[in-house]
Parts: structure tokens; C-alpha cells; sequence
């Protein structure tokens, strides 16, 4: 998602998914707009998540930001769809527990 050097990566970007579909591997992508233009539909046969850019932010730091919760929200998803308890801190497991315990004392 980065938009340094958009059309160049994005030619790179459309290069690997290319190859992944030659070999059978189901393909999937986290894209800003300006990615999303430049790649087609079919390249990402397990679907795309498309985020905006901030235009405003610095291209490393929006990329990042962009990204974080699209990953976030897929994980949990996925979690959830195969009956996983998407808690990433584990509350349910006691040293998991204490720890996380440990650091809400430590603020």
C-alpha cells in the first residue's frame, strides 16, 4: 500500500501474484486505491481488501496504519469462522492471564 514508486511496485506486485496463479496458489491482497487501479480483479483470486491512503501521512506510516487494521479484522475473521476464540492475549489461559494482569497494573 505504499505509494512510493506506485507504478513501478505495483508491475513487481502483479509480477508475484501472476506466478502464484500459475502454480495453483489462491491469491490474496491488502491494497490502497491507487494499487487497486493498477491490478487486476483476476490476480487475486481469493479476494482484496481495499483501504484508503492517507494522503496526509507520511507514504511508510500510512501504508502501515492502512494495512494494520485490515490484517486485524481478517484475523479475527478468520479465527472466528473456524471456531478459535480470537482473544490474542489468551485471558482464558492463566499465565496469559497474570501477564496481561501485570501489564494493565504497570500503567
Amino acid at each position: 500500500t505504499d505509494r512510493r514508486s506506485l507504478l513501478h511496485r505495483a508491475a513487481r506486485f502483479r509480477g508475484a501474484l501472476a506466478a502464484a496463479r500459475v502454480i495453483g496458489m489462491p491469491t490474496a491482497a491488502i491494497v490502497s486505491a491507487g494499487y487497486d487501479a493498477q491490478i487486476s480483479g483476476h490476480l487475486t483470486s481469493a479476494g482484496r481488501i481495499t483501504v484508503a491512503d492517507a494522503a496526509e501521512l507520511p507514504p511508510a506510516v500510512a501504508a502501515l496504519l492502512g494495512s494494520a487494521t485490515a490484517l486485524q479484522m481478517l484475523t479475527e475473521r478468520l479465527a472466528r469462522g473456524r471456531n478459535i476464540n480470537p482473544d490474542p492475549i489468551h485471558r482464558n489461559v492463566d499465565r496469559y492471564r497474570q501477564a496481561a494482569d501485570a501489564a494493565d497494573e504497570a500503567r
